[in-house]
């Protein structure tokens, strides 16, 4: 699983949406939209908040290793 999916699905899981998540984090809703597509690099930001996410919620043992 690549981070955009990851993204999508702790957001579903969540009930966030990307406006949920320009709020929490800050940034500006389109900047969630631009820097959540596919073809550009995923923010460290939100990656830790995924690690955290699948590591505490999900029950994930190791970071960054989770494929399902």
């Amino acid at each position: 699983m690549n981070w955009h999916e990851r993204y999508n699905r702790m957001k579903n899981d969540l009930g966030y949406t990307n406006k949920d998540i320009a709020e929490l984090t800050g940034f500006d809703y389109n900047s969630i939209k631009t820097m959540t597509q596919p073809n550009r690099n995923f923010p460290k930001s939100l990656k830790l908040g995924i690690e955290i996410y699948e590591r505490h919620v999900l029950g994930v043992p190791h970071l960054g290793h989770y494929i399902i």
